[in-house]
């Protein structure tokens, strides 16, 4: 699966790879859009609330990642040619 929204064809024969594939997107739009509103993520730390909650976002952000990787490489080995258009 990419990284991109789905095509019709996965969100048809598919949905819920669709699914996974939108969450997948809307979670990189999600960390580009809090990356280029925070620029002091790029600094140490400040201990303000709203530094702790972007952060906190970010750390779970990245977790969702991880565990949408790992249901498609658990799919794709459970049934390889599920995501296929034909």
């Amino acid at each position: 699966m990419s990284d991109a929204i789905p095509p019709v064809l996965t969100l048809l024969r598919s949905p819920e790879r669709a699914a996974v594939g939108v969450l997948h997107a809307a979670a990189g739009i999600a960390r580009n859009a809090l990356l280029a509103a925070n620029p002091q993520l790029a600094c140490d730390p400040t201990g303000d609330p709203l530094d702790r909650a972007v952060r906190r976002l970010l750390r779970r952000l990245d977790r969702l990642d991880v565990a949408l990787h790992q249901y498609v490489r658990a799919d794709d080995e459970w049934e390889p040619k599920d995501d296929l258009p034909f």
